[in-house]
């Protein structure tokens, strides 16, 4: 099952009009990307699998393309190293402004320019 904060991203970025689907990394979830190549990835950067998913993603010419943003508690140099084209940190609450730098980035990823 998702946690809540998949569930907030699924809702943020569908509030932009945009569809979402929610997987947990893997191959199953690279060979969504490859099939469906979706206008950005999302990934709640938790541990090593979520590391390596960036950089299997970022590494796959099929892939490499779409935005990849790292949501995560860790270190944003850590994460960015593992491939990550954007950082946003958690915890996403409004009083540290990470809720609204997210829905900034979503604005500039996703809205036509």
């Amino acid at each position: 099952m998702f946690g809540p904060n998949n569930q907030l991203f699924k809702q943020l970025v569908e509030l932009q009009g945009s569809t979402t689907v929610l997987s947990s990394v893997g191959e199953q979830a690279l060979q969504a990307a490859i099939k469906d190549h979706p206008d950005l990835i999302i990934v709640d950067v938790m541990g090593s699998q979520e590391f390596e998913f960036g950089k299997i993603l970022k590494g796959d010419v099929r892939t490499r393309e779409i935005p990849l943003i790292g949501v995560s508690a860790h270190d944003e140099h850590l994460v960015m190293a593992a491939s990550y084209d954007e950082f946003v940190a958690k915890p996403l609450g409004v009083l540290n402004f990470g809720l609204l730098n997210f829905l900034k980035l979503l604005d500039r990823l996703l809205l036509p320019t």
